[in-house]
């Protein structure tokens, strides 16, 4: 494969020729001067930013090397092209979340810094992560370039007042009888619009123009088979999308383009997300609860969501970003998120029910584990797509032609494939 140069993503992305990488950063090769640090992240969960920061004043007191301490949140939806900026210029980032489908195109570009020594530190408690949460971001060599600080199947949270009002069949009732699944998730969605009690039966979390996830494990689709291949034109991607695309426009029982649903409001039923979504319902005004994904009609495998932390080569000191990012993503800071993040550790796992029951009373130990933990050993991870950021930019927009209520769904998909498929060769 061809190796791409940071200035060929920041292109792909669309944010102006900003040439190659910058001059890269010695290793930690014996400075002994102070080091002010910055990490990025999507994330602006208060609990998480409270906890990362605690993490680097714990680090600071053995480390004092390590001066200030700054977290820098960028939009998810302009995060790639916001850090390829960063990363060019005279002053880029030490550390950060990179997005698990972009983990190739990032090393490929030369700017992930091998983390391997996290194997060999105590705090990382390396002999408990789970080997498949980090295969795709390793080589045969050891390398290590990121440390999937999230990897968990998605849950789905469900508005249960509303169900109660309506008089609809509710997810946990459904779950049941055995007939929790795709289907029958449509069924209800319309179902509860169409009672008057809520504006939108169902909500993915931010997707609005793009490829709908989750939905596409349910039909056996994959949309990029083994990183390299496109699945766009397969029966299986069509129908799964096609399904959304009905929800949509024919039972009106998901949002619009150009609409947003908002759970958190009470204005929807069901909506699919991480963990860490439980934190903006702390408030709500609603009884809720979770549930495991639903089934469709082939073997359960609920997609592996993954977020993964990477020390940046061109930092000012990638050494002291790797021991520092030890401190962010050891057990110990893990265990003080009260579930927001599910990581890849087997001890944490076993914790998880009891620790979001506590957080949150509403949602029983049963039902985290159900929802939570038990779908893990079904769940696996996407491989990463090749030329993530070029492909992403090159489909994008065609692929909004997917959600128009006349769309034709095949043909928008063939287009996309015919400019992906050549992408993925290069």
């Amino acid at each position: 494969m061809k190796r791409r140069t940071l200035g060929a993503l920041a292109a792909a992305a669309g944010v102006g020729a900003l040439g190659a990488c910058a001059k890269k950063a010695d290793s930690g090769s014996g400075d002994t001067g102070v080091v002010d640090m910055t990490m990025t992240t999507w994330s602006s969960d208060p609990t998480l930013l409270k906890t990362w920061n605690g993490a680097a004043d714990e680090f600071r007191k053995t480390h004092p090397r390590l001066g200030k301490f700054t977290i820098q949140q960028m939009p998810f939806d302009q995060y790639d092209a916001q850090l390829t900026i960063q990363l060019s210029g005279s002053k880029p980032p030490d550390l950060g979340f990179i997005q698990a489908q972009d983990t190739t195109a990032w090393h490929d570009a030369g700017v992930l810094y091998d983390i391997r020594s996290m194997k060999d530190d105590p705090d990382a408690a390396w002999s408990d992560v789970l080997p498949a949460s980090y295969q795709y971001t390793t080589d045969d060599s050891g390398a290590l370039w990121s440390f999937p600080t999230v990897s968990a199947a998605h849950v789905m949270y469900y508005n249960k007042t509303a169900f109660d009002k309506a008089k609809v069949d509710s997810p946990d009732e459904l779950f049941a009888k055995d007939a929790w699944t795709w289907e029958n998730l449509r069924r209800v969605s319309k179902e509860l619009v169409e009672s008057g009690v809520v504006k939108y039966g169902y909500d993915i979390q931010q997707f609005t123009t793009g490829l709908p996830g989750y939905i596409d494990r349910g039909f056996g689709a994959h949309y990029w088979p083994n990183g390299d291949t496109c699945g766009l034109t397969d029966p299986k991607s069509v129908a799964a999308i096609q399904f959304i695309h009905d929800m949509r426009f024919v039972d009106n029982s998901m949002a619009h383009p150009g609409s947003t649903a908002n759970f958190p409001t009470g204005d929807t039923g069901i909506t699919v997300g991480s963990t860490s979504f439980m934190g903006q319902l702390s408030d709500s005004s609603f009884d809720w609860s979770i549930m495991p994904q639903p089934k469709g009609d082939v073997p359960y495998n609920p997609g592996l969501a993954q977020a993964f932390f990477s020390v940046f080569a061109n930092g000012q000191d990638p050494k002291l970003a790797t021991e520092l990012l030890m401190a962010i993503v050891s057990a110990d800071t893990m265990n003080k998120l009260d579930g927001l993040l599910i990581g890849p550790r087997k001890a944490q796992l076993a914790e998880i029910p009891a620790v979001i029951n506590k957080a949150h009373p509403n949602v029983t130990v049963a039902d985290a584990k159900r929802a939570a933990v038990d779908p893990q050993s079904s769940a696996t991870a996407d491989p990463p797509l090749v030329n993530s950021v070029q492909v992403n930019t090159v489909i994008k927009p065609i692929i909004e032609g997917l959600w128009t209520a006349d769309a034709d769904i095949a043909k928008v998909l063939a287009a996309a494939s015919a400019a992906a498929t050549p992408l993925l060769k290069a």
